[in-house]
């Protein structure tokens, strides 16, 4: 709340007294001049008067009933709302308007129950009813769609539910695993290390904390190298953070919700896993109709090969391939797997 206010005028307080007598206030209280009474904005002592008037009159109006209907042509009714709003609106410094802007802007929201809409958003409070009794069978979609004349309206409900379509971002599955841990002694490097390379299958993992931004884990070498001994908790990670996780290497995202967790007895284990198996599984890519490309697999299979046959002109120089193109394109080669590779150079 203390920086709410910086850049603009806090709500001054308004007393009953300072209301009634209000400063610099005149204005004819003829309510016979029509013009007068609709057209021109009230003053606060005027607003003031108006309401105690009016609570009194749809007090005595309540008696004997357990509600009271909104009209905008009640005179009591409308008399009141003009005198909240202004009341309210003077105390917010926003400009006060008379009883006739008043009415139009009263008269355009409350009817607002019989739109479209409104419809469907009682519609959608019935389905939240069936969802909460896992009564998901009898939530199928429903149009509202004109009919005819007689009819405006129609509701109509498909026969049967739509499957949720694999490939959009709202829809599709989002996998998601409970990781327990110790917060306070647990490292970055042995996070990346013990759980989402060893235990959550990933190869060249990526992690951000969510909400905040910060990049954890990078698989950009260098990257993020500072991290790797600092504790989860000195990074901001904390019982209930979450890390969205993907995989470089790999057409895998997971969502991963970090639970602090402390080993109580020596046979317990360091940290645990809750997840889905099926979660835990790289994605095919696929081409927007759910198959996967046939470029990808191919892909896939070439990066496999373990031989690399790399041909250089006798100035040593690397020959560029006409069909792998130039040799700022090949995949680069990391020099400390240098050794685990065969390479056969023609002189």
């Amino acid at each position: 709340m203390e920086n709410l206010w910086k850049t603009r005028k806090a709500p001054a307080p308004l007393s009953w007294n300072e209301a009634t007598f209000h400063a610099g206030d005149a204005m004819n209280d003829d309510e016979n001049d029509i013009k007068a009474f609709e057209m021109k904005v009230w003053p606060i002592s005027k607003c003031a008067k108006v309401f105690s008037e009016t609570v009194s009159v749809l007090k005595k109006e309540l008696q004997g009933k357990n509600f009271l209907v909104w009209d905008k042509d009640d005179k009591s009714g409308m008399d009141f709302v003009t005198a909240c709003a202004n009341i309210r609106a003077s105390i917010f410094s926003i400009p006060n308007k008379s009883r006739f802007e008043i009415k139009s802007i009263a008269g355009n929201i409350i009817p607002a129950i019989a739109t479209a809409n409104a419809m469907i958003a009682g519609l959608v409070v019935l389905y939240a009813f069936r969802v909460l009794a896992g009564e998901y069978d009898r939530c199928p979609s429903i149009y509202l769609r004109a009919k005819s004349i007689h009819s405006k309206f129609i509701l109509a409900a498909d026969k049967q539910i739509t499957k949720a379509n694999p490939v959009c971002y709202v829809c599709s599955p989002k996998p998601f695993v409970n990781i327990f841990v110790n917060t306070e002694q647990m490292s970055v490097k042995e996070l990346e290390n013990e759980v989402l390379k060893k235990h959550l299958n990933m190869v060249a993992p990526d992690a951000v904390l969510d909400g905040k931004g910060i990049v954890v884990i990078s698989s950009e070498e260098g990257e993020t190298e500072a991290n790797d001994n600092k504790k989860l908790k000195e990074i901001g990670i904390v019982d209930g953070s979450i890390l969205k996780c993907d995989d470089f290497l790999q057409n895998y995202e997971l969502t991963v919700h970090v639970n602090h967790y402390e080993a109580k007895e020596k046979e317990d284990p360091l940290f645990k896993v809750v997840a889905n198996p099926e979660d835990l599984k790289a994605k095919e890519m696929t081409n927007g109709n759910g198959t996967a490309t046939e470029e990808k697999k191919q892909e896939q299979e070439s990066n496999e090969d373990d031989v690399m046959i790399v041909d250089r002109h006798q100035d040593g120089d690397i020959e560029d391939d006409p069909q792998e193109g130039s040799s700022s394109k090949k995949r680069k080669i990391n020099p400390k797997d240098e050794d685990d590779d065969l390479c056969i150079i023609d002189d």
